[in-house]
């Protein structure tokens, strides 16, 4: 008996106990594969009983396995008729082993096509779920006896009723506020998180925060909850403990600043010699000498400056960095930054067009800090931007409770790559790169920048947001108060 009848055999049957076990039980697919099975079956006894038979009978019967088979899969009949007839054309040719091409050509098509149907198969429709009947109103008992969905969760979850007293507490919120329920319910919640703002009616429906209590990390958020005629009826406080994510996050910056310091130390060492040997103190230098002391002395500054990014980043984030008070004329810092990177962008064949309203006023920042801001924003505009792009700068006051310019709107807009919409959520992370744009990989960097920003204007009680459409650019916006509440506190991001 050939080789190949027992390992077509064994083929047909994994591949049918992979079809069972993905659910593929395909009525004509098994069919097809069950005719195969059998008609190898009859060749294996051809072949067992010494049948003679000439090649070109046997090259027909494996057609007829063929047959089978693309009728199991779905092949149209004019498809299936042309292969046959190429098949039988085949047979005649002596030079070509045309029995071992249609059997071997089985023992890989059979489980090619099936991991095929896994991949490409629809998802059948499942039945229709029907509505949840409640037979009376949605209440306490209700949700912790009948239906306890809540207990369920691992975020704390406290609902109270319009007066603000606590009406049910899940498992989840007894364990992070270290009580038990009986002593939670009818207190106000008020008293129970003194930490977590309450809502006014100006700040919309959900507020998020984070603080601590009882010895762990928590974020809150509270929304309101509204009757039929629009009156508040309720609040549902949601609790997350984020003690370990913020115990990470605190190793990681300790390990980066640390990591960064010890880099820093030989690096500005290097540096410092380097500089000395291309101004001549060790000698003269050739040309060729020159050039090699001139590319590592660039590199070794550019690795000063990620390093410098990286300490900088940490510090904001930890609240270590320093502040000077001072007043910020943005009008001023736009020009000025503005001169400074005209050059780069006009070696691209860029344009920068800035439209600054003559009513803005200087804010309460220092200018350190927004020029950060503003550059690091700017220069990746320049970066991202199409050859002979334009890049438009806007700053505008905001007036707001009954001053004139309560907040300053900043935008700058390019006309380069965009950004996809599912790297637009992640743009602002630290060390966050898009790998889809290649150019993003080619522009340097350790991917800081825009979370330095970011941190930068929510320590001003600012907000940063984005705007990008792929292919067509971006637009960075960022608004921030003319005063801050209280300038004399030490500088902590929000």
């Amino acid at each position: 008996m050939s080789a190949i009848h027992p390992i077509l055999l064994t083929v047909i049957l994994l591949t049918g106990l992979f079809l069972w076990q993905q659910q593929l039980l395909a009525r004509r697919l098994m069919s097809g594969l069950a005719l195969l099975a059998g008609w190898v079956v009859v060749l294996a006894g051809l072949d067992w009983l010494e049948v003679s038979v000439t090649a070109v009978f046997r090259a027909g019967l494996w057609l007829a396995g063929w047959f089978f088979f693309l009728w199991g899969i779905g092949i149209s009949w004019q498809i299936i008729a042309g292969g046959l007839v190429l098949g039988s054309v085949l047979t005649t040719l002596p030079f070509v082993p045309t029995e071992a091409l249609l059997g071997w050509g089985l023992v890989t098509a059979v489980p090619l096509t099936a991991l095929l149907h896994n991949h490409t198969r629809q998802p059948s429709a499942s039945p229709a779920k029907r509505p949840v009947q409640l037979t009376s109103p949605l209440t306490t008992n209700l949700i912790t006896s009948d239906h306890p969905i809540l207990e369920c969760l691992n975020e704390g979850v406290i609902c109270t009723q319009a007066d603000g007293l606590i009406v049910y507490v899940n498992q989840a919120a007894t364990q992070m506020l270290n009580q038990p329920a009986n002593t939670l319910i009818n207190q106000p919640i008020t008293d129970i998180l003194p930490h977590l703002p309450m809502l006014a009616a100006t700040q919309g429906e959900k507020f998020a925060s984070e603080f601590e209590q009882n010895g762990r990390i928590l974020q809150g958020q509270l929304n309101l909850l509204y009757d039929q005629t629009g009156q508040p009826n309720g609040m549902v406080a949601v609790l997350r403990d984020i003690t370990e994510e913020e115990r990470a996050r605190t190793a990681r910056d300790n390990f980066l600043t640390t990591i960064s310091h010890e880099l820093r130390t030989p690096l500005t060492v290097i540096k410092g010699y380097i500089e000395l040997m291309v101004a001549g103190a060790g000698g003269p230098l050739s040309e060729t000498q020159t050039k090699f002391l001139e590319t590592i002395q660039r590199n070794v500054t550019r690795m000063v400056h990620l390093i410098n990014g990286l300490l900088f980043a940490t510090a904001i984030k930890s609240g270590r960095i320093e502040y000077t008070e001072g007043m910020t004329d943005f009008s001023r810092l736009i020009d000025q930054i503005t001169r400074e990177l005209q050059p780069k962008a006009a070696a691209d064949g860029q344009q920068i067009i800035t439209t600054i309203d003559p009513k803005l006023r200087p804010i309460q920042a220092d200018p350190i800090h927004m020029a950060t801001i503003l550059e690091e924003l700017l220069t990746n505009a320049i970066k991202y931007n199409k050859p002979q792009g334009h890049i438009y700068i806007q700053a505008t006051p905001q007036p707001g409770n009954g001053e004139e310019q309560a907040f300053v709107i900043i935008s700058i807009q390019d006309e380069g790559i965009g950004i996809e919409p599912e790297d637009q959520m992640l743009i602002f992370e630290g060390f966050y790169r898009p790998e889809k744009q290649e150019r993003h990989i080619q522009t340097g960097g350790v991917g800081m920048g825009l979370s330095i920003v970011k941190a930068l204007i929510e320590a001003y009680n600012g907000r940063i947001w984005l705007d990008s459409t792929p292919g067509k650019g971006s637009t960075f916006t960022f608004i921030i108060p003319t005063k801050q509440p209280d300038p004399t506190l030490p500088f902590l991001p929000k």
